[in-house]
């Protein structure tokens, strides 16, 4: 495996929030980053869609994976801004977000994310997200 590979899943699998509610990491390359969410009553608003937090946490996520994608061994993401537009209703047996680097400066790096809901086989694209994140130069602490 990749060393940035390696170091990528290693920073997923240490978020405990992103187990918690059940994502997945399932696609890592140079640049780019796959997650997926799977179906689950608990993530969803009154109207059954998944809850708009929930998809930003995708959004945020996967922007900040893509970045570290691209930074030196010794640095970790931190994402200084997103914005993200919801398309369409997030409605499906699981939610993918795909981000790419758009923008590969020296300490900032700069992501497109897009977030489609899957029913069976079929696609619909429910968000899209600008994430910016910065490589920080320090390995960051646990919060308390």
């Amino acid at each position: 495996m990749d060393d940035f590979k390696r170091r990528v899943f290693e920073g997923f699998n240490s978020q405990t929030f992103m187990h918690h509610i059940g994502a997945e990491l399932t696609a890592v390359e140079e640049g780019f980053i796959q997650i997926e969410l799977p179906f689950d009553d608990r993530l969803l608003q009154q109207h059954g869609l998944f809850h708009g937090g929930v998809v930003a946490t995708l959004a945020d996520n996967a922007g900040g994976f893509a970045g570290h994608t691209l930074m030196d061994e010794n640095q970790q993401p931190l994402s200084i801004e997103f914005k993200i537009n919801l398309l369409n209703p997030s409605r499906g047996e699981r939610l993918i977000a795909r981000a790419r680097v758009i923008k590969n400066g020296r300490r900032i790096k700069v992501c497109e994310v897009n977030i489609h809901a899957l029913n069976g086989e079929k696609e619909t694209h429910c968000a899209l997200a600008i994430v910016s994140v910065i490589a920080t130069e320090q390995t960051l602490n646990r919060g308390r």
